[in-house]
């Protein structure tokens, strides 16, 4: 069997009667998305992109960005979707890191081709996207296009790279996360199966597709030649009115997404009666969010995916029956589920044993989409695995029915006087207060125990606590050597990646080694 985009693709457009594509722009089905892609691999090829080069894609959701998934590769090149939200230097980096010879983006990113075109030799063309006319000596793809012609599938397939996901950079410096064709189809098929998702499905992809996650929803839909609605981003109340319009059947959102969508002033009015599936991910779903959408989305059938872009996007997922409020399912819900099909789990010391049932470790995966290292990066691509376990940096516990609890990121895990605490247990506690909207806990310097538990916490609008109200509340829930000894607040949110995830690398940095938390109790 071969592994390949390109066919996945092909067998959607001959599929009689297809689905359709919607963006905010333009409608199609899946025959006119593998025209397009032959067109623009044309246009790619014309730009003189080789087999093996790097074309990154800097822009917002829209079907060319989705053509841009199957073109890239159909010209025998690698995609490299950036982050929209990063600064310019970051931009920059990755472009630089992945010496991608054209880029793709939008006409809102002009400045960053004109920092890109001084700095980095490799990049040979920046083309912008979209109709309007590109910048003054600059081409637009649409320009382009008209100039191509369709050529044939580059045939890159299995063992060949495909895209190279940068990592969100919540520990440092960006890494490109290599997933080849075999691992993109094999892991879309994995989610897809695990969802329960078919040709008669039409899924909506709000969230960034820079992402794995947006690109996974997206891809999907097209190996099963599925509707798709593309949202170019996120918008509570543009979201509701395209559920509606388009009887949405899935989509997927991050914590912090649902909770705007269900809490919009427009949700009583808005009919999302078709919306019977929705997976989330990304970041912890905090309890009161999760129960506040089973209220007010009864019909919809809710699956937490765990996964990371080492992975190939999808490790676990709890699926709907165990989103119960109560009983023996309820006591599941605080779980990320058990493995997906063709996908080993295994809790391994740092030393590569296996740990037995309820002892904490590191998570460990084996499978077929699992990325096969980092571009570029030799050393950390040794680490990765042993044994040819991908060790995933997360720690966790399987109980006696295979369900899998995360307890951290081992990275995060704190040594406060000789006691292990995770900070993923402390920041559930605190999750509980009505007051907290956000909150982080890191370890800080401390003379007397080596490490302190700090909390970092963003208040609601017009919400009053103090420090000691805090700790004594974590006190009433968890052992007091788990509970922070020092609270910093902000005003602002806290720093995040795109979804959601907290950057603890700048928290951390305010605390330099001998300086110690404020606020105490």
């Amino acid at each position: 069997m071969l592994y390949s985009l390109s066919e996945q693709l092909l067998r959607a457009a001959r599929q009689p009667g297809t689905a359709r594509i919607h963006d905010s722009w333009s409608s199609t089905d899946w025959r006119g998305i593998a025209d397009r892609v032959a067109l623009m691999a044309g246009a790619l090829r014309q730009l003189g992109v080789a087999p093996g080069d790097r074309v990154a894609v800097l822009g917002a959701n829209s079907i060319d960005y989705l053509c841009l998934y199957f073109a890239i590769p159909w010209a025998g090149a690698i995609s490299v979707p950036v982050n929209t939200r990063l600064a310019p230097a970051e931009i920059i980096e990755q472009l630089e890191d992945s010496q991608s010879t054209v880029l793709l983006l939008d006409a809102d990113f002009a400045p960053v081709a004109q920092l890109a075109r001084e700095r980095l030799p490799a990049l040979r063309e920046a083309v912008f996207l979209g109709t309007a006319a590109p910048p003054a000596g600059a081409s637009s793809l649409e320009q382009r296009l008209a100039r191509a012609t369709p050529v044939a599938d580059a045939g890159r397939c299995d063992e060949d790279v495909a895209v190279l996901f940068y990592t969100g950079g919540t520990t440092g410096r960006a890494k490109g996360v290599i997933l080849t064709h075999r691992g993109v189809v094999v892991g879309t098929l994995q989610w897809a199966y695990t969802v329960g998702v078919s040709a008669r499905d039409t899924l909506l992809v709000p969230i960034p597709m820079f992402h794995i996650a947006a690109g996974m929803n997206a891809i999907a839909a097209a190996m099963l030649a599925a509707g798709l609605v593309i949202q170019p981003r996120f918008d509570p109340e543009r979201t509701l009115e395209l559920i509606e319009r388009h009887r949405v059947t899935k989509t997927a959102l991050v914590p912090t997404a649902l909770e705007m969508l269900i809490s919009s002033p427009r949700f009583a009015q808005a009919d999302v009666s078709s919306l019977v599936r929705m997976t989330y991910g990304g970041a912890p779903m905090p309890t009161r969010i999760l129960e506040l959408a089973l209220q007010k989305l009864p019909h919809t059938r809710f699956y937490q995916i765990y996964g990371q872009t080492e992975s190939g996007g999808v490790a676990t997922c709890l699926l709907p029956e165990f989103h119960a409020l109560a009983g023996e399912a309820g006591r599941k819900r605080r779980t990320a589920g058990r493995p997906v099909v063709g996908m080993d789990l295994r809790i391994l010391d740092s030393a590569g044993g296996e740990l037995p049932q309820g002892e904490v470790g590191e998570i460990c995966l084996r499978g077929l989409a699992l990325t096969p290292g980092y571009w570029n990066r030799p050393e950390q691509t040794a680490a990765l695995c042993t044994d040819g376990w991908l060790r995933t940096g997360d720690a966790g516990f399987l109980d006696a029915d295979g369900f899998l609890t995360i307890v951290d990121r081992v990275k995060d895990m704190i040594i406060s006087g000789g006691e292990n605490v995770y900070a993923a247990e402390v920041e559930a506690a605190l999750y509980q207060h009505p007051a907290v909207a956000q909150c982080a806990v890191i370890g800080i310097p401390s003379e007397r125990w080596g490490e302190e538990v700090h909390a970092v916490v963003h208040l609601h609008p017009q919400a009053a606590v103090g420090a000691e109200e805090l700790i004594a509340f974590c006190r009433e829930r968890i052992g007091a050597f788990k509970c922070p000894r020092s609270v910093s607040f902000r005003q602002e949110p806290l720093p995040a990646t795109s979804l959601g995830k907290i950057r603890k690398n700048e928290l951390r940095a305010a605390f330099p080694a001998g300086r110690e938390g404020q606020e105490r109790g």
